[in-house]
């Protein structure tokens, strides 16, 4: 069995990516569940809690966000890393695995670490009408320093065709939120929490902005990309449109190969 091992289990991009990524497994008859400390609603996969995992010499790991340093009898275990400084592999050196996979060949670089890239399973939403003035800029994502949402506010509403800002994500840097967001909010900058019902957040807006410092695939630009919605992120933490792969089946087939399945 595939056993996908997660230290994060909350709202973000890494949460729903390994829950798209079991689900293609098992949409394909390999068996796999996602293992997390505790369980975000928006996880929409075959899940159990990290307590009850159980390993075999006939299972196959992959784990993300722990710092795993004693191999466990398993057939195969691969590192799955979606961070850059929240998890610098330079510095954990003595982690256990066969293999490593990034996201992207920005991220690979960024680490200056051998292993494989193979991109993100990115959800596909439905997109109707655009507005072209008037529209309403959605910002999505955690809210805290890194993800630069203020900076994102002041974008959009600097922007002569946008009217409305709605910002959707965990707020886990509070005082940041206190500082620099809440002073912005006003009938035109509204916070609408957490959201685990994404086409009904996509349903509401024409344009998306992202400041963050860096991202190494962002799964928001990737849902942009799947509808034709204008992504309005920065050079720097904006990825080429071919970092992303639109065909599931070869993700699957990447994944394959990598845990020789």
């Amino acid at each position: 069995m595939i056993k996908v091992l997660s230290g994060w289990g909350g709202p973000g991009g890494s949460t729903v990516a390994f829950s798209n990524l079991v689900n293609l497994f098992n949409k394909y008859d390999s068996p796999a569940c996602f293992y997390t400390p505790t369980k975000w609603e928006g996880i929409s996969c075959k899940w159990d809690g990290l307590d009850n995992l159980k390993l075999s010499n006939e299972d196959v790991l992959i784990y993300h966000f722990m710092e795993l340093t004693v191999r466990p009898p398993v057939k195969k275990i691969v590192l799955s890393c979606h961070e850059t400084n929240l998890f610098p592999l330079k510095e954990k050196k003595h982690l256990a695995h066969d293999d490593i996979v990034f996201v992207s060949e920005f991220q690979k670089h960024w680490h200056d670490v051998d292993g494989v890239v193979i991109p993100n399973v990115i959800t596909e939403y439905k997109k109707g009408n655009i507005k072209n003035y008037n529209k309403t800029a959605g910002i999505i994502g955690s809210i805290d320093p890194h993800k630069g949402v203020h900076d994102s506010i002041n974008r959009a509403l600097s922007s002569k065709d946008v009217s409305e800002v709605i910002i959707y994500g965990a707020i886990t840097d509070r005082n940041y939120f206190e500082s620099k967001v809440a002073p912005l909010l006003s009938p035109k900058v509204s916070y609408r929490g957490v959201s685990t019902d994404m086409q009904s957040v996509y349903d509401e807006v024409d344009v998306v902005y992202s400041s963050s410092k860096r991202e190494c695939l962002p799964m928001i630009q990737g849902e942009c990309l799947k509808m034709g919605m204008e992504y309005r992120g920065l050079d720097h933490n904006t990825r080429d449109p071919s970092d992303y792969e639109s065909n599931d089946e070869i993700i699957l087939e990447k994944w394959k190969t990598c845990l020789e399945l």
